[in-house]
């Protein structure tokens, strides 16, 4: 399991829907360089192995995001 938590300036639960969208960035970021792809990475190299990822957030006070993976990995077509 890991956890990552910030003390941001978190943000609302229908923005929380789209984090993990290909090329979704929050409005409030968009004089921040980046291409909205990052998150979207890490949910499906997560997914790949397993694994699921969580988000809580709470405006004014930050985010954390919960990564779990399980004990016995899936493996593919050539056991790996």
């Amino acid at each position: 399991h890991v956890r990552v938590k910030d003390s941001g300036s978190g943000m609302e639960a229908s923005e929380v829907t789209r984090l993990f969208q290909r090329f979704s960035r929050l409005a409030k970021h968009g004089d921040i360089p980046g291409t909205g792809l990052g998150l979207f990475v890490v949910k499906n190299v997560v997914g790949a192995h397993g694994g699921a990822i969580g988000v809580t957030s709470q405006v004014g006070v930050g985010t954390t995001f919960d990564i779990s993976f399980p004990s016995d990995p899936p493996g593919n077509e050539r056991g790996e």
